[in-house]
């Protein structure tokens, strides 16, 4: 009898104690916290921070429509992100678990680069400037254009000298804030005395026809000329001092001309007057 109390007893115990090791190793895990994280965008950049989370192999990034998967605890996560603007980071473990982080992203717009003055006209590289970028140039720190092309005519601004041309990419009209202006790219170049227009200019005519005449000014290569007659203008370039308009002019017609003095690609200051296609008719 005794001996059988004595067993009931320690079966008792013994199922008191294995209880609870049999529910503590079926029980479910508590949920972990979500995920903290962090992206920091000083510097021009997008580095994102997470905390780790127990038991998982990687991770999923999304942000802009794109993902990433990252087995580490920290990423760039530049390349997820289409352009300047305000994004939402979020972080998915494999093992479910989540968390997200809100942040601003500015680009600055490249500098333009290979400046280059010749002839009158500046020029530059936009590089990868998207769609829309504009070009704020300054001549020696005076605004002066703003355009979408990649070259600016500066002769007819410059006298003679030395001058330093700045050329800024600028954003978009669409960019809403996120896209910011580059840093100016520097030039400094001289600019010649600006060529004057020839003298002695006369309309002469000959047996030969009717002929255009002046005198040679200095520096010029050549000379470019408009001949505006009978409601009609017509364009040319000449070598010589002399230029032949019997085809366009007749005797005793008024006709207007506009000349100036051309070297390389530069065009000098312009000279218009109306003549008459007649003997001595000279300005």
């Amino acid at each position: 009898m005794r001996l059988r109390k004595f067993l009931a007893v320690l079966f008792a115990v013994a199922v008191l104690f294995t209880i609870p090791l049999f529910t503590g190793a079926s029980g479910v895990r508590a949920a972990s916290d979500p995920i903290k994280v962090e992206v920091d965008t000083s510097g021009g950049g997008a580095v994102a921070r997470w905390s780790p989370v127990e038991g998982a192999s990687y991770y999923i990034l999304s942000a802009g429509g794109s993902s990433l998967e990252v087995r580490d605890l920290t990423a760039d996560i530049a390349c997820l992100l289409p352009g300047g603007g305000h994004y939402t980071l979020t972080v998915t473990a494999d093992t479910g678990e989540t968390g997200s982080a809100e942040f601003d992203f500015f680009i600055t717009l490249p500098s333009p680069t290979d400046l280059f003055y010749a002839d009158g006209v500046l020029s530059w590289d936009g590089g990868s400037a998207p769609d829309g970028t504009l070009f704020a140039v300054t001549l020696n720190g005076v605004p002066v254009a703003e355009t979408a092309e990649s070259s600016l005519a500066l002769a007819g601004m410059l006298a003679g000298g030395s001058f330093t041309a700045s050329v800024t990419a600028l954003p978009a009209a669409d960019s809403s804030g996120y896209v910011l202006p580059s840093s100016p790219a520097v030039l400094s170049f001289s600019h010649p005395s600006p060529l004057l227009p020839p003298a002695n200019i006369v309309c002469l005519l000959s047996e030969d026809g009717i002929y255009l005449a002046w005198s040679a000014a200095e520096g010029a290569e050549k000379y470019a000329l408009s001949v505006t007659a009978g409601g009609s203008s017509h364009a040319f370039e000449a070598s010589a001092l002399y230029l032949d308009l019997t085809d366009i002019i007749s005797q005793n017609e008024e006709f207007t001309v506009t000349i100036c003095s051309v070297n390389g690609g530069l065009y000098g200051l312009e000279r218009t007057l109306v003549l008459t296609a007649a003997k001595e008719d000279k300005a």
